[in-house]
């Protein structure tokens, strides 16, 4: 053999990360295609070129069945194996050397192809039918698998031919389809004694999908007295496949299997007005995973199926699925009924999720011509061409021209000699090189901290395949490295104004709680006490909950300092931090939390302490040169700093425990904070005498005009018809007569009294606001700030169910009420009303760590009356100058509508439209 006719290496290769098969086979709308590429190289290890002549590719389908494979006596004494082998669509020819030459010389070719698949009906060629999808029935009884075809003329007379297995599916069975989904009845009788009538919801199923059948055994009206005696034994469901081989041939035949079985016992007389009942099974699967959890290995001709079979036609066998209801009879003959149904290789679910996908396919396909697609342009490489061995990539490649951004030794980008001598216009011009892949997170940012050079670093789309060159690997590898090095930079903290807060959990704990003090300073209020400077003012809300004090500089918004304190007592004017406050700044790293070894009458001394002390410090010489020299010495001597850990077990608590916050408000909290908004706890409780002045007294009353008006306008009487005869010329009156049910209606004021600090239903209710939220945009101070954006209840999803009514009512009432903006009235922000509410509540729903905000709010249905609006264009139902309805005063009747309108003194014919 001629040294340039050995054989080629071919491959198929599909389009970048995805399958050969594009479209969904069985829906013409996607026009379903297998788009590649043929790849034809020398063989291997062989450098030298191949000549080509042509090159032809098409889609085989091939069938066999053996309906005696199943045992080894029935498989050498039952009918032999059949095969079969048809062409799907037609042959694509993808090369042809030119006329006058035997064969061209090839290095290398890539030539792109794409094969329609055909979606005709039946009773057409075979060629131009819907082709059946891949399927391998156990023992290889019934088969049918896809192969690429590839036919390679190499000179004048050798021809090879490359088979490529590829799987193949259906789309058109699913579960989803409107089809599918429609009812489906059927009735039959033995002996006319008795009919059985069946019920199907729908008739398309996959594995592990539930199948449910409504059964109604009936008797014979005109033979009820033999009726009557019969007696109505079991009633058995079963799932049946039936494989018919051969059965467009002479001798077609049929195999049945049960796949599953149902049977229930009933033993009781016929029913005069029948027997109902109502059986279901599930659709059996089989696992495709092995019991270490792995998926096994599949063929690559055929798909990974959950099921052994579904439903198919194609030439040499046809598999159908039935389900059979047998009702076994006493004094009767029994009966069996069986109804065709679908079985699809996808679940329910699996099904939805194809639907969208389908959808998206139709809108793709659409774009796509199919007398002319749109492929790219093939490669070919020939012998002659100037360093064409460089393509087979069998040598290392030192000067191969790459992109910028893949050789980690190039330089940067070249720009005009304008732009050279000013840095600024070449840093703007690399700046809008790099504008298209803004999405891409740029580790070049941090190459002034890492060190790392802004060319090691890649950026972009990396190559699809690897080509086999060093220069390749080592960028590669140079990129991930530097990746790895800028995300192992430890971060620290600035430490130049450092914030220190010192854990003190008991100082506080003897401090009333925040309604007793409340209710004190309610009461000294009323006394009218006359000396001012004793009067105690009332602290900020959670004093007792404050566990850790500030040293130095004051934190914005956050922290609150407790005012009203005798100038003798230790820490006066100092901010004090909540746990979730001294947890969220310590995360941050603005906070320095420390466990103290002194006291606080040692730390922070009373203000007269202080000042004594600060004299007697001026006055030495050696106390101002020395402060300095112990800085480093007693930076640990008052306290010991404590880790993120430690906070954690220190701060982190169970609900009501004082002095700690729960995990999942804290992480609520964070969560809000690190968004933007400024948010405080709530109060906790509502004092029984604050309740009180809040909830008026609710007493109806009649006015005198209200009075009189009710003799004019007497109540409907309590029977007779809804709508009172008479003539009316609105909708509104018509409406307010059907409206008999009472409308909720938001009140100012809550329907039901606040919970109190010792209320019962208020421990055993999980729900109740925990923080009141800010936006950000607003002017805030944690001592000024108006009413709150959002009121949140903080919830566990693994401790809490969903809320009940009663639970929403009282969390939606503990919140103000809040009035409709006047810009907000009118039809044209009718949505925003209802959207919005008179209250609302967000329910944080925390999952692991995971948060869900939902919003719960009282609405307005009621108020909004939708008939007003039926009377809108009927408002100038008696005319106006331009005519309409009856017409206006001296107004000529015009318009271009139906109907006649009496015109004034104009006269005239007016418009049915209206002014």
């Amino acid at each position: 053999m001629n040294a340039q006719n050995v054989p080629a290496t071919v491959r198929i290769s599909g389009p970048p990360n995805s399958s050969f098969l594009v479209g969904y086979p069985g829906i013409s709308a996607t026009l379903p295609r297998i788009v590649g590429k043929v790849e034809i190289r020398p063989g291997a290890g062989i450098s030298a070129p191949v000549n080509i002549s042509m090159v032809r590719i098409c889609l085989q389908r091939k069938e066999t069945i053996h309906p005696a494979a199943e045992n080894m006596a029935r498989r050498h004494l039952g009918t032999p194996r059949r095969e079969t082998a048809d062409l799907v669509g037609k042959e694509v020819l993808l090369f042809r050397c030119v006329s006058g030459k035997e064969a061209e010389s090839i290095i290398a070719m890539d030539l792109p192809f794409q094969i329609f698949i055909p979606f005709g009906r039946g009773g057409e060629e075979t060629n131009r039918r819907i082709p059946p999808a891949s399927l391998q029935l156990p023992s290889r009884i019934a088969e049918t698998y896809y192969e690429l075809v590839v036919t390679v003329q190499q000179g004048a007379s050798i021809q090879n031919r490359y088979t490529f297995p590829i799987p193949l599916q259906r789309y058109d069975t699913l579960s989803t389809f409107g089809m599918y989904n429609r009812p489906e009845s059927k009735v039959v009788t033995a002996d006319s004694i008795v009919t059985l009538g069946i019920s199907l919801p729908k008739w398309s199923y996959g594995p592990l999908d539930p199948i449910t059948v409504y059964i109604k055994l009936a008797p014979n009206p005109d033979w009820l007295h033999k009726a009557k005696r019969v007696t109505i034994q079991k009633i058995t469901l079963a799932i049946e496949e039936e494989i018919t081989f051969n059965p467009e041939g002479d001798e077609p035949t049929k195999k049945i299997n049960k796949i599953a079985k149902h049977t229930q016992q009933v033993g009781q007389k016929m029913p005069e007005s029948g027997y109902v009942t109502n059986l279901g099974l599930v659709f059996p699967a089989r696992d495709l995973r092995d019991p270490d959890g792995i998926i096994k290995r599949g063929k690559p001709a055929f798909p990974m199926y959950e099921i052994s079979s579904f439903t198919t036609t194609s030439t040499l066998y046809k598999i159908e699925f039935f389900l059979c209801i047998k009702a076994q009879l006493a004094s009767a003959r029994d009966i069996t009924l069986r109804q065709p149904i679908v079985i699809c290789p996808m679940d329910q679910q699996a099904c939805k999720e194809e639907m969208d996908a389908i959808e998206q396919a139709a809108k793709d396909a659409s774009m796509v011509d199919v007398n002319n697609p749109n492929l790219p342009d093939r490669v070919i490489i020939l012998s002659s061409e100037k360093e064409a061995i460089r393509h087979l990539g069998l040598c290392e490649l030192v000067t191969m021209p790459l992109d910028d951004d893949d050789n980690p030794t190039a330089g940067p980008p070249p720009v005009a000699e304008s732009a050279t001598s000013d840095p600024a216009a070449a840093e703007n011009l690399v700046a809008e090189a790099e504008e298209d892949n803004e999405g891409i997170i740029d580790f070049r940012l941090f190459k002034k901290t890492t060190n790392i050079s802004a060319q090691t670093i890649r950026r972009g789309e990396k190559d699809f395949e690897s080509h086999g060159t060093r220069a390749q690997q080592n960028a590669l590898e140079q990129s991930r490295q530097a990746m790895v090095e800028v995300l192992s930079y430890t971060r620290v903290h600035n430490d130049k104004t450092p914030t220190i807060g010192w854990y003190y959990p008991e100082w506080w704990a003897d401090w009333p709680d925040d309604g007793e003090v409340e209710e004190e300073h309610l009461e000294a209020q009323e006394q009218h006490t006359e000396e001012k400077e004793n009067e105690r003012k009332p602290p900020p809300v959670f004093a007792r909950e404050r566990v850790v004090i500030l040293e130095g500089n004051s934190v914005l918004n956050l922290g609150r300092a407790v005012t009203g304190l005798p100038k003798d007592r230790p820490g006066r004017g100092k901010d004090w931090l909540l746990p979730e406050e001294a947890l969220y700044l310590l995360e941050r790293g603005s906070l320095d939390l420390r466990w103290p070894t002194k006291s606080m009458e040692e730390m922070f001394p009373p203000v007269s302490t202080e000042a004594k002390t600060a004299t007697a410090v001026g006055k030495s010489p050696a106390a101002g040169q020395t402060s300095g020299a112990r800085e480093e010495d007693d930076e640990y001597e008052n306290g010991i700093p404590l880790s993120v850990e430690a906070a954690y077990s220190l701060l982190i608590g169970n609900d009501g425990e004082r002095g700690k916050v729960s995990l999942r408000k804290f992480q609520v909290y964070s969560n809000l904070k690190r968004v933007g908004y400024n948010v405080l706890r709530a109060p906790r409780t509502v004092s029984k005498r604050r309740q009180q002045a809040l909830t008026p007294v609710r007493t109806p009353s009649v006015s005198l005009f209200q009075w009189l008006t009710s003799f004019l306008h007497p109540a409907p009487k309590p029977y007779g018809p809804l709508l009172q005869p008479g003539l009316y010329r609105s909708y509104i009156p018509i409406y307010r007569q059907l409206s008999l049910l009472p409308r909720h209606k938001p009140a100012p004021f809550p329907t039901q009294p606040l919970p109190t600090a010792k209320s019962s239903e208020d421990e055993e209710n999980p729900f109740t606001i925990h923080y009141h939220v800010w936006k950000s945009g607003t002017k805030w101070t944690k001592t000024r700030h108006g009413p709150p954006n959002f009121y949140v209840s903080v919830a566990d999803a693994q401790e809490t169910d969903l809320p009940s009514l009663d639970q929403i009512v009282r969390l939606v009432d503990a919140t103000p009420y809040c009035p409709i903006k006047p810009e907000w009235k009118g039809q044209n922000r009718f949505y925003n009303r209802l959207k919005t509410g008179h209250r609302s509540v967000l329910i944080a729903v925390v999952d692991h760590g995971v948060i869900n905000y939902m919003r719960f709010a009282e609405g307005a249905f009621g108020e909004e009356e939708l008939f007003d609006r039926f009377d809108t264009r009927g408002n100038n139902w008696r005319g106006g100058k331009r005519g309409g309805g009856r017409g206006g005063r001296g107004g000529r009747g015009g318009g271009n509508g139906r109907g006649r309108g009496r015109g004034g003194r104009g006269g005239g014919r007016g418009g049915g439209r209206g002014g």
